[in-house]
């Protein structure tokens, strides 16, 4: 069979997603025809960061993975400007906006989901690779697979890491202290995930970095009295501060919480790789492919009757399987206008607006739903109806006139204060707001909180993409000034709105 080896088999449908070194696209081969998802990352960025052993080890140990629970990196090739990683298709939003959008799961759900990103980890574990970024954000839905990455290969189980990598929420307490960590702290991540799975949010979410790291060391997580003691087990077991006595992963997998009826091997997967598949399931990646942790994806999750399953976004895939979810309407939130002006965004078959009485409309064709400004009254065609009980169609529009809102809030400012010069603002967007600095001589850069990635657009029209957590190349450190300044408004911002615990 023959296989694709450059760019040009391949015809670009649609972008996917962006990190800070590479773009996702949905591609069709011109050979087979086949859809897939193709990672392109620039080799001078890649230099540039020093990250270019990483993404070489990145397609080493994708290469190597070949588990029923894992999405197979197809193939890989390179010209003089980029690297290319062919990979399946995954799609379907993340688990991070499905929890935003249900609310806290029960201990059955969270069961069927966390079971299956077990089965994967052992898959890493078992080959001494540990994935360094388990997240709500890195878990996506897909017809039945997962995808996750950003992993090391340790020589031996018991080899360890200095670097500082992972997200705040689900950073273990030894890389918050800089100390040597190894494969038990994928199992610190895995606790918070289960964690947040059956609570809502993460064990110690804070508003800011800073404020979140703080907790992490300072061991301040509560656990919530409706928590069966199984699951409380479960989790105290894997956030456990000293890692050595922490659960390994096939501990993890044999505990009370996860109901096993089927015989397991603890020892090596040992797959060889199979050929690309005749057919990929086409799907999209909602999230960016950065290592963008818990900021709440503008793609909601949209339902169908079709079974659906999660998968992680960025790397090595883990699939989960049989999760067939039926249309909830009460989950939406109520909307609130309050101390917005009003607003029309023109669409091509209708508008979105905020009237002069602080109502939302949403107008797609003939169809009109319309929203009071303290959200309490819900007018679709003319006839009042309730959130709770409305049908598909009304529900849909007012899904859209939601993230409509959740738009025009990330750019209308809550606090605006001076800093050194600069206009300092952090907008109305909850509970992760969207922060800006605009400077002087024309300098701005925004954030929005939670996420590790402060975006500079410089003067002379770059812009660049720091994670200022992790140290700055040479390039960033020009831009440490600018940084300082926005780091200090955005905390008397959030001190202002008394986010900082």
């Amino acid at each position: 069979m023959e296989l694709e080896s450059s760019i040009e088999d391949f015809e670009v449908i649609s972008p996917l997603g962006r990190g800070a070194y590479s773009t996702v696209y949905k591609v069709k081969s011109r050979i087979t025809g086949n859809i897939y998802a193709l990672k392109v990352v620039g080799k001078n960025k890649a230099n540039q960061a020093k990250i270019t052993k990483r993404i070489i080890n990145e397609i080493k140990l994708q290469s190597q993975i070949n588990h029923e629970n894992v999405v197979k990196l197809l193939q890989s090739f390179e010209d003089d400007i980029n690297y290319y990683l062919v990979l399946e298709l995954c799609s379907g939003g993340d688990l991070f906006s499905y929890i935003k959008f249900e609310g806290k799961l029960d201990e059955q759900e969270t069961k069927r989901i966390c079971e299956q990103i077990v089965e994967a980890i052992c898959c890493l574990h078992s080959q001494n690779i540990l994935h360094r970024d388990l997240k709500l954000g890195n878990i996506l839905m897909t017809e039945g697979r997962n995808y996750f990455g950003l992993a090391v290969q340790l020589t031996d189980l018991e080899e360890e890491r200095n670097t500082l990598c992972g997200t705040p929420n689900y950073i273990c307490p030894e890389i918050v202290s800089r100390k040597p960590y190894g494969l038990s702290s994928d199992l610190w991540s895995l606790g918070c995930i289960i964690y947040a799975c059956l609570t809502g949010s993460p064990p110690f979410e804070s508003p800011d970095i800073q404020s979140t790291l703080l907790k992490v060391k300072g061991k301040e997580f509560n656990l919530p009295k409706q928590l069966s003691l199984i699951a409380v087990d479960l989790i105290t077991s894997l956030l456990n501060y000293d890692p050595m006595t922490r659960l390994n992963i096939f501990q993890a997998r044999e505990h009370k919480f996860f109901n096993h009826n089927k015989k397991r091997i603890p020892s090596l997967f040992t797959h060889s790789l199979s050929p690309i598949p005749k057919k990929i399931h086409d799907c999209e990646y909602f999230e960016s492919m950065e290592s963008s942790r818990f900021i709440p994806s503008q793609n909601y999750l949209l339902y169908s009757n079709s079974k659906k399953s999660f998968s992680s976004a960025n790397k090595e895939n883990i699939y989960i399987d049989n999760i067939e979810k039926p249309y909830k309407t009460e989950s939406f939130p109520l909307l609130s206008t309050q101390n917005l002006k009003p607003f029309v965004h023109k669409l091509t078959n209708g508008e979105l607006e905020i009237t002069n009485k602080g109502w939302v409309k949403v107008q797609i064709g003939k169809r009109i739903l319309e929203i009071s400004g303290d959200g309490l009254t819900t007018i679709y065609q003319g006839k009042t109806i309730d959130i709770k009980t409305m049908k598909k169609s009304p529900a849909k529009l007012y899904k859209l006139g939601t993230k409509f809102l959740e738009v025009v809030k990330s750019k209308t400012p809550r606090i605006i204060i001076e800093e050194q010069g600069a206009k300092c603002m952090l907008m109305r967007n909850f509970p992760f707001p969207n922060f800006e600095a605009d400077f002087l001589d024309g300098t701005r850069v925004t954030y929005q909180v939670g996420s590790e990635i402060f975006t500079v657009f410089t003067i002379n029209g770059q812009k660049i993409e720091i994670n200022p957590y992790i140290g700055l190349n040479s390039e960033e450190f020009k831009l440490s000034k600018i940084l300082e300044i926005s780091m200090e408004g955005l905390k008397k911002c959030l001190r202002q709105e008394k986010y900082i615990i």
